[in-house]
Formats: C-alpha cells, structure tokens, sequence
C-alpha cells in the first residue's frame, strides 16, 4: 500500500477507536441492578448529575439525585438522608481551609427566581449546600425561536466559598432516570 493510503487507514481507525465508546449506552439509561462498578463511578463522575469545572479536579455533583445515591451505595459509601424534602449539591475536590470558609450559594431556573442554600454540611471531600425544594426548579421558562428550537431547560448552581466561585449549569431534559426527571 501506498504510504498516503496507509496514514488515511490509521486516521480513519483512530477516528473509530474515539468515536465508538460514545455509542455505548450511558449507565443511567438501565437499572441500577446492572451497573458496573465503573458505571456507578461514571455517574459520579461524568453524567448529567456530576460535572468537572472545567479542567480543574473539581467536580460539581446533584446528591439528592436517586441515580447518583444508587451510585454512592453501590460504592459502599455513605448515603446521607437527612435531606430527602431538599435538593443537595456536593462541591468536591476544593481545597479545604482548616476553619469553615464563609459560603453562599444559590439555584437558578432559567426564567426563574434563585433559590438560596439554607445550610452547608462540610465533608473531608467537600461541601454539601443544602436548598429547600422549590416546584420552580423542575418547571424552568423555556424561550422558543423559530424552527421549534428551545433555550431553557437549565438550571445553574453557583457558589461563593470564600474567595473561590463555582458555577456549574445542568441540563433538565437530560437528568431522568426510569422516565422521571431525578433532582
């Protein structure tokens, strides 16, 4: 073969190699009795309920979210469930201070008032912000524009810890596990 056919077959098999493992179903979309081990760290991790900012080791995480507590008892870690009437979000992997920083936080659906954080609970990971459930959280105003597109659907976090800010933003229309939005 020709070198310029061998280079374009290496290309295309790389492309592949990447591509394919994003058809691979996504763990939340199957019972929680069929998770993997790695499936149960890709929810906490990398799902529509945990998000990294950016390319820091921080990750932002929807706690009171069913398929995320799924994930920490299939873990063997501690489920807290104190919080069952209110959504809790972890912030994880932020340097922690020996005295607790000064904090607020607050939720925001898209067209909506924010919710402010009632409590903070911190971990050896983290914190936890704790915010009263609020039915405007789960029913945000979403804009349509021409050709049935829609902006919305969104709800944002963001939180002052000290002098660190942390905004994390979270699709809706992908947070549902067995058909049902999980928050």
């Amino acid at each position: 073969m020709r070198p310029a056919i061998q280079r374009n077959m290496r290309i295309i098999l790389i492309s592949l190699l990447i591509v394919l493992p994003g058809f691979a179903d996504d763990p939340w979309k199957v019972p929680s009795s069929e998770w993997t081990v790695a499936d149960a760290q890709r929810l906490l991790g990398a799902s529509p309920w945990s998000k990294t900012i950016d390319q820091s080791k921080i990750v932002v995480r929807w706690e009171s979210a069913s398929p995320v507590r799924l994930a920490l008892t299939q873990l063997n870690k501690r489920v807290e469930t104190d919080d069952d009437p209110c959504y809790a979000i972890a912030v994880i992997g932020l340097e922690m201070p020996s005295e607790p920083p000064r904090w607020e936080a607050s939720l925001r659906a898209t067209g909506r008032k924010a919710i402010t954080a009632v409590r903070v609970r911190m971990r050896d990971d983290g914190l936890v912000f704790v915010f009263p459930r609020d039915p405007e959280v789960q029913q945000p105003v979403v804009f349509r524009i021409p050709f049935n597109f829609k902006l919305g659907n969104t709800v944002e976090f963001e939180a002052r810890i000290g002098t660190q800010v942390v905004k994390q933003r979270f699709c809706l229309r992908r947070m549902t596990y067995t058909g049902r939005l999980e928050l």
